[in-house]
């Protein structure tokens, strides 16, 4: 086992660092993805690299801007107790 997670020994079982990278960016698809998903799934050497990958830019600046929780009792003609959950799509 390496000694630091950028120091995976690369070999024909494990994806390049530089892969897991842009697995980390979602920057694979396809194939490369499938058997990236399915590695890291079950390597825990790959999986501490991945780990290891610092954000993008982009993917700090998201993480930065605040959230704001939105007014539930907007909504006429509904009595709204809590919100669930939140994702790309909205707010259920």
């Amino acid at each position: 086992m390496p000694d630091h997670p950028n120091t995976i020994q690369h070999d024909a079982s494990h994806p390049t660092i530089e892969t897991i990278r842009a697995f980390a960016r979602g920057r694979l698809d396809g194939n490369s993805l499938q058997w990236i998903e399915s590695h890291i799934s079950t390597c825990s050497v790959c999986c501490t690299v991945l780990e290891s990958v610092p954000d993008d830019t982009l993917a700090e600046l998201l993480r930065s801007v605040p959230i704001e929780k939105p007014n539930l009792r907007l909504v006429a003609g509904y009595e709204i107790k809590e919100e669930l959950g939140r994702g790309g799509l909205g707010i259920v």
